[in-house]
């Protein structure tokens, strides 16, 4: 049962009309009885508030048999009881002209009531008892437990080509690689005795987890309605219980929800729930010195005399009639600018966002058996031989690559013990397939090679002989 003595600021502000809705609204909801003091009844009846005083003495009589004991000496805002704490401040008034409060006036008793009555204290919500404010820990998800080794599906690998090349496409890639470089001169490549072509395919394996991390914190909007989602509705589901769909898989994103069931309704700590904060420009004042005088009314201008010479003299300041201030624009003089937290609604809404952060994990391995490079191979396409995406895949055993086998185990190891923080949405291994060719040519006295790789047929030629063209100074 509640005790009504820390909204009476409100109300008394509120006038006649709010008085009457708030309590036609607590005895609906069954929240007080009113049957032990006759002034108090008639009070009621007569839709009057009594005065501070009259109060202090009949709040004691408005309460049920459970509710508990409470006093209130009629001077302060604060009762004495230590289960229910109302703000030194004074609550907002709820005036008949706000139109989000005044649309539905016959149908909204139990909304008005809890409303006034939830700014009188911070509600508990079970379960984030500890959250602070718009900053969380990771909540370590629940224990993941991989497939048995029976459900493993069968392992196969695609046929494909082995990407060798002729002479004439490995010098026509040569060439195209010299036009992209415009220091680089055309004649070897056109000039350059190719001796030997080695055709090898390199293997590429990757292994991506996406994992998704959780975490809770409070924020606030605006109050806009009186209909807020609070744990009256139910009890607040667990963070890990709530669904949260990533917008695309293997991919790094965020996403923010509200936590159902965790709305509560809260005076705003920023303006005191008056809806308006002190005008930084003015210090609150409502005026500011004159730019054009600097503040002494009077400003300097100079004038010709008869005489020829250049004279000044002091003259009332048009700008400010003299006074030396003006009205500050960013207020209108008054002092005060609407609150920017609340934006003049003067009351918040607190809920807690939880925020689900999806992370793409990605390992790989290059088996090649050239110098090319194994960064070339990561960049440029192939041909997928082995694809699989499940929630939890198998390693790769059945290739006929040893190191492969060997690679695609080790990588699967580090993903299992890693990110036990996260929890594992989702994994997709692929083995990819590039056709690598090595061209050993000569020209004049340089015998050297470069490579030819990737289904775009790009061209890796860190030895080529005319590197500068004429005019060019090599640094």
């Amino acid at each position: 049962m509640f005790v009504i003595c820390g909204c009476y600021s409100a109300l008394e502000q509120g006038g006649e009309h709010n008085y009457t809705r708030f309590f036609s609204a607590l005895c609906k909801l069954n929240y007080i009885k009113v049957a032990k003091n006759t002034e108090t009844r008639s009070h009621i009846e007569d839709m009057s508030y009594p005065p501070p005083s009259r109060l202090a003495r009949t709040s004691n009589t408005i309460t049920g048999d459970e509710s508990p004991s409470m006093e209130w000496d009629g001077t302060s805002d604060t009762c004495c009881n230590d289960n229910l704490e109302v703000p030194s401040q004074k609550a907002p008034t709820l005036e008949s002209g706000d139109s989000d409060l005044d649309n539905d006036q016959d149908g909204m008793f139990q909304e008005d009531a809890e409303s006034i009555l939830s700014e009188s204290g911070t509600e508990t919500i079970k379960g984030y008892e500890n959250v602070i404010l718009r900053e969380g820990e990771a909540i370590t998800p629940p224990r993941q437990q991989s497939p048995p080794e029976e459900r493993k599906p069968e392992e196969t690998f695609r046929i494909h080509p082995d990407g060798k090349i002729s002479e004439e496409e490995v010098r026509e890639a040569m060439l195209e690689f010299v036009k992209a470089h415009c220091c680089y001169g055309s004649r070897p490549a056109k000039q350059m005795t190719i001796t030997t072509i080695l055709n090898v395919c390199a293997l590429h394996y990757q292994l991506e987890t996406f994992t998704e991390t959780r975490s809770v914190s409070q924020d606030h909007e605006p109050l806009y309605t009186n209909s807020v989602d609070g744990p009256r509705n139910g009890v607040a589901p667990s963070p890990w219980q709530i669904d949260v769909e990533p917008d695309e898989l293997f991919s790094n994103h965020t996403k923010s929800i509200e936590v159902p069931h965790t709305s509560t309704v809260r005076g705003c700590h920023i303006c005191q729930s008056t809806g308006s904060v002190m005008c930084a420009y003015c210090n609150g004042t409502g005026q500011v010195l004159c730019i054009l005088c600097g503040g002494t009314g009077m400003y300097t201008v100079g004038y010709t005399d008869t005489d020829g010479s250049y004279k000044t003299r002091l003259q009332m300041c048009y700008s400010c009639a003299a006074s030396g201030r003006k009205i500050c624009l960013s207020c209108g003089g008054s002092g005060k600018i609407t609150c920017g937290t609340c934006e003049g609604r003067r009351r918040l809404r607190w809920y807690i966002r939880l925020t689900a952060q999806f992370e793409n994990e990605l390992s790989d391995y290059i088996l090649q058996k050239t110098d090319l490079p194994d960064e070339c191979i990561r960049d440029v396409g192939g041909v997928t031989v082995f694809e699989q995406t499940l929630p939890f895949v198998w390693p790769i055993s059945c290739h006929p690559e040893t190191e492969i086998n060997e690679n695609s185990l080790r990588i699967f190891n580090h993903h299992q013990n890693s990110w036990q923080d996260r929890r594992k949405l989702q994994q997709r291994q692929r083995l990819r397939a590039v056709p690598v060719n090595e061209a050993n040519y000569t020209w004049k006295d340089v015998s050297t090679k470069f490579w030819v790789y990737g289904n775009e047929r790009k061209v890796y030629s860190p030895d080529y002989p005319h590197q500068c063209c004429c005019g060019c100074t090599v640094l």
